[in-house]
């Protein structure tokens, strides 16, 4: 687990700012600075400018050592007690490699400090003051990461805050992602946060200060993912301690939008796990259910796919709406065509526009969103063919004539060479402003170098000498070599090398002189197109930001109807009754495996409404029981987001919670065995359900004894059945057949075939109960010694009962 408590990266600075050191001789007026940078941001490694390099002291120091790489120096031969004399660092220009590596790979918090004025001594003045000024710029935290480099593409980067309601004891969640702007808010009940936090799947989360001592935070703590870091902050309330955490990190929040999360399915935490909806059991996207549907271009249709996937629908009509869209795509398969070519050139105009607006941007953020900008329009064209209102609303927030002028002439302003557009200069196309051309001619001294060359090897009868051009302190300067020392009085020595000797001259000082104001003046004026051009879009943000939602839209559009196509998948029958019937449905997940194996898969049916409401599903371990029940609740999830889905036939009636108790995990950290964290995940099932809920179970009650299982399969679903609710319950407990009367219950089981080589699973789902476990027969499948199951099977002839 990641966590980082201000408290405990104090220590090493209370000798010298609680308590000051008897002899404080050591500590350098900059060391002092450092001290007090360090004071305002003690749960960070504070990088620290010196000159060309970042700093780090003592015990940020040794971490970063230890984390980098990096080796460790000492100013001084005695050792000082307070560490201070202990440093590492690295130059300027490796900045965003490293905290890049301390950030995403460590978890770290890293406060930037700038060198922010020169030095009295350094402006050429006579005051005292001769040190230089220093701030933090940036706090950089997993939760707040805008740069490219950081970030994944296609996922989002949530920062998620978190405080609790005195009145009622709900937790009230705020999250935002920095890079794209978006930010919500909304209050949860605390057996929900679970599942709100598995959507959400933070980097990092902002937790009251007294969170790790107050008993009704304990609970509350338990369910935190472990994956992501811990900020403790002042208690208040969590959309404030959004904004101020963001104050403090300095980042703008004027950007954040704020837009109302509509009505959705609530998926449990133990569904989120069991299912592998946007992550597999292994921590990633291999082998979800996301991976398998995703055919997005874009990263912003990539992140609102996800979105999507995480927050199913509700609202029959929204649903509707976009299953119009999907079928109007489907049935336009050449505009679907032109529509995916369009759309893999489109850049992600949301970070692009955050950076900048931000003040973090660079040219190749102008040049993205003005290359994407350019290539929607032609989308237009193409979505008018389309009827849909979820298309003609897209076509309209593309339709930007102010947006559009504006990067007709960022086309007509930067180079296309993305080289250059991450450097400071050199990213204005020539011939764009006459004025910065005049100044970059000014900065070409080549014809007065060769003719100056020349003048000096008449003058001095030195054939060998030449005018070179050295680091930013000697500019331009004559060289000879060692042997051939100038004697004029016009030439200054000014450097001697192993090989060569050096010299200054009055014409080579003004030539290095009128160069380096030219290009001074060249950046500045070329940097200011570049702040002209930012203001310009900021200023369009709200188009801008329509645009890109209407882009990231279409895609997934684009996607589901490509995904239909490509799968045969059907556009589901949406209903608000109670049912699910599906006729040979599939599981996208499993499918995609086989088919990379060239197996095929083996669709079931099922049907579930008011009247046959649960369906018990009994066989054997490897039968398929686990896949068929996924299987319902992935058709449910991919029907409500909007996508068609992979069946002959299906009528969804929606579903407004999903439950899933599937798998068997233990959870040792908290002291609690399998059976209990199964016994746990019922009894979330059993206080949550609805009758307009979708449950999942498999094997309740496995791990006690077989008495005590069966008691509590048995009430569990009696319970359910009260409800109405629908549910699929695989069990090994075939004594349950003793409900066969019950015409709310129907009884299936997976096929398999006993032959004289083994079991054959035909994974069919077929009326009736199994009439064996076949427990020893996977036992052999799986490699247990010949003696063993032999024994094993002679242990099950002499304990079965005969039948009467």
């Amino acid at each position: 687990m990641i966590t980082r408590h201000w408290r405990s990266r104090w220590t090493f600075l209370r000798s010298f700012v609680t308590a000051p050191p008897k002899s404080t001789s050591h500590i350098t007026p900059m060391l002092r600075q450092y001290i007090e940078r360090k004071k305002e941001y003690p749960d960070c490694l504070l990088l620290f400018q010196v000159g060309d390099f970042y700093e780090l002291f003592s015990d940020d120091a040794r971490r970063a050592s230890h984390l980098l790489n990096l080796t460790l120096t000492r100013k001084s031969k005695s050792k000082a007690s307070d560490g201070l004399d202990i440093m590492c660092g690295f130059p300027l220009a490796s900045l965003h490699t490293y905290v890049e590596k301390l950030v995403r790979h460590h978890g770290e918090k890293v406060a930037i400090c700038n060198q922010s004025a020169l030095s009295a001594k350094q402006r050429g003045g006579l005051g005292i003051d001769g040190l230089v000024q220093r701030h933090v710029v940036r706090v950089v935290t997993p939760g707040s990461l805008t740069e490219d480099s950081m970030l994944q593409p296609t996922q989002n980067n949530y920062l998620v805050a978190l405080s609790k309601q005195s009145s009622d004891g709900n937790v009230q969640i705020a999250y935002a992602d920095i890079s794209t702007g978006e930010f919500h808010a909304l209050t949860t009940k605390p057996d929900q946060l679970e599942s709100e936090l598995c959507r959400l799947s933070p980097t990092e989360i902002l937790l009251p200060a007294n969170a790790d001592s107050s008993e009704s935070w304990q609970q509350l703590l338990s369910t935190l993912p472990s994956t992501c870091l811990r900020t403790f902050r002042p208690e208040q309330d969590a959309t404030k301690m959004i904004t101020d955490y963001l104050a403090y990190a300095h980042v703008t929040t004027q950007s954040l939008v704020s837009t109302p999360l509509g009505s959705r399915m609530l998926i449990d935490a133990s569904a989120w796990r069991s299912l592998e909806i946007t992550n597999s059991m292994q921590g990633n996207r291999k082998h979800s259910l996301l991976q398998a549907i995703d055919r997005t271009k874009t990263p912003g249709g990539a992140r609102l796919l996800s979105q999507h996937i995480s927050t199913p629908l509700i609202r029959i009509e929204e649903i509707k709406d976009r299953h119009e869209a999907v079928q109007a795509l489907v049935d336009s398969r050449h505009t679907l065509h032109k529509l995916r070519h369009i759309l893999q050139d489109c850049g992600d105009i949301e970070r692009s526009l955050r950076r900048l607006a931000m003040g973090s941007g660079t040219p190749k953020d102008l040049k993205r969103i003005s290359d994407t900008a350019v290539e929607c329009q032609a989308l237009v064209p193409l979505l008018r063919s389309l009827m849909p209102s979820q298309l003609e609303s897209c076509r309209t927030a593309l339709e930007q004539p102010e947006v559009v002028t504006l990067a007709m002439e960022l086309q007509n302003a930067l180079v296309t060479d993305f080289v250059k557009l991450n450097q400071k200069d050199g990213f204005i196309r020539p011939g764009y402003s006459a004025e910065l051309d005049r100044l970059r001619s000014m900065c070409n001294e080549d014809n007065q170098i060769a003719s100056l060359q020349t003048k000096y090897q008449q003058e001095t009868g030195v054939n060998k000498l030449r005018i070179v051009r050295k680091k930013h302190q000697l500019g331009w300067c004559v060289e000879v070599p060692q042997e051939m020392a100038l004697s004029a009085s016009a030439y200054q020595l000014i450097q001697t090398t192993t090989k060569s000797l050096r010299y200054r001259t009055p014409d080579l000082d003004q030539l290095n002189f009128d160069v380096n104001h030219a290009v001074e003046q060249s950046l500045s004026y070329e940097l200011g197109l570049f702040g002209d051009f930012t203001a310009q879009i900021v200023a369009l943000s709200p188009q801008l930001q329509a645009m890109a939602e209407a882009l990231s839209l279409i895609d997934v559009y684009c996607s589901h109807a490509q995904m239909a196509l490509d799968h045969n998948l059907i556009r589901p029958n949406m209903t608000n009754e109670p049912s699910l019937h599906v006729t040979e449905g599939r599981h996208l997940v499993v499918e995609s495996a086989h088919e990379a194996t060239n197996r095929s898969f083996v669709p079931n049916s099922v049907h579930l409404d008011p009247s046959t409401s649960c369906w018990i599903i009994t066989g054997p371990n490897m039968g398929g029981k686990s896949t068929f029940l996924r299987q319902a609740a992935h058709l449910v999830i991919l029907a409500q987001m909007g996508s068609f889905v992979p069946a002959i036939s299906a009528e969804i009636g929606v579903v407004d919670r999903l439950f899933s108790r599937v798998g068997a995990f233990d959870d040792l950290a908290s002291d609690r065995s399998t059976f209990m964290v199964e016994m746990q995940e019922t009894a979330t099932i059993l206080n949550q359900a609805t009758s307009r809920s979708l449950i999942l179970m498999d094997e309740v009650g496995r791990g006690t004894s077989v008495q005590d299982g069966l008691a509590i399969a048995q009430a569990v679903i009696e319970d359910l059945l009260r409800r109405r609710t629908r549910l699929l319950f695989a069990t090994h407990f075939t004594e349950l057949d003793s409900n066969a009367s019950n015409p709310s219950i129907a009884f299936y089981h997976m096929q398999v075939i006993l032959t004289q080589n083994g079991l054959v699973f035909s994974h069919r789902v077929v009326p009736g109960v199994a009439s064996d476990s076949y427990g020893v027969e996977v036992a052999a499948l799986a490699g247990c010694p010949r003696h063993v199951i032999d024994r094993a099977k002679d242990l099950v002839k002499a304990n079965r009962r005969p039948k009467e």
